[in-house]
């Protein structure tokens, strides 16, 4: 969660600021924290599989995951957005989804 609260951090230092590495540095920071996100996952996979099936915490458990999964899909199109610009020093108007 660090590192996606980061990227917006490092994007709105790049349009306002003179920091020159941030869309670099937020494209390092999305891969990291997709890999943390995979861990996540798994964990989250585990309660999952241990709740019972109709129960109110398996519903909720699905509630969850699937906001995660629309959650990680939006930060995965953030990224294929800003790949082409992530070694420009001022993100184009569309490599950056965030700005």
């Amino acid at each position: 969660m660090a590192f996606y609260i980061g990227t917006l951090g490092l994007d709105i230092l790049s349009k306002v600021g003179d920091f020159p590495a941030a869309p670099l540095a937020t494209t390092w920071l999305l891969i990291g924290a997709f890999a943390a996100t995979l861990l996540a996952v798994l964990t989250g996979l585990v309660d999952r599989s241990t709740a019972p099936a109709g129960s109110r915490t398996r519903g909720l458990i699905n509630r969850h995951m699937i906001l995660q999964f629309v959650t990680a899909g939006v930060f995965v199109l953030n990224f294929v957005i800003r790949w082409p610009d992530r070694h420009l020093a001022r993100p184009s108007c569309c490599g950056s989804s965030w700005m």
